[in-house]
């Protein structure tokens, strides 16, 4: 199951309490950058699709798109605050599982 660090949970909520965001949770869904690239885009929801499967965050609701499920079974969503604003990146979980 993908992990979120708390600072990318925090960064979550912030994101949800805009007041101009719709939607009471955060969706992990697959996109194509403009150069071909994979990527992962957010998209505040109410509901989840029926094949979205959790993540594990603390104090807000994530959910994966089906078609990422698998690739971030293992991963871990973590996020820093850049100048451009808050930058998210994964990256493995320990051997640990921390």
């Amino acid at each position: 199951m993908l992990q979120i660090t708390d600072t990318a949970a925090s960064a979550f909520r912030a994101i949800l309490a805009q007041d101009e965001v719709q939607g009471q949770a955060i969706r992990l869904v697959p996109e194509r950058t403009s150069h071909g690239k994979r990527g992962i885009s957010l998209e505040a929801i109410d509901e989840p699709a029926l094949a979205d499967a959790q993540a594990e965050a603390r104090g807000v609701r994530v959910v994966v798109a089906h078609e990422l499920a698998s690739t971030l079974d293992d991963a871990v969503l973590d996020a820093k605050p850049t100048e451009e604003g808050t930058e998210f990146f994964i990256r493995a979980q320990s051997a640990n599982g921390s």
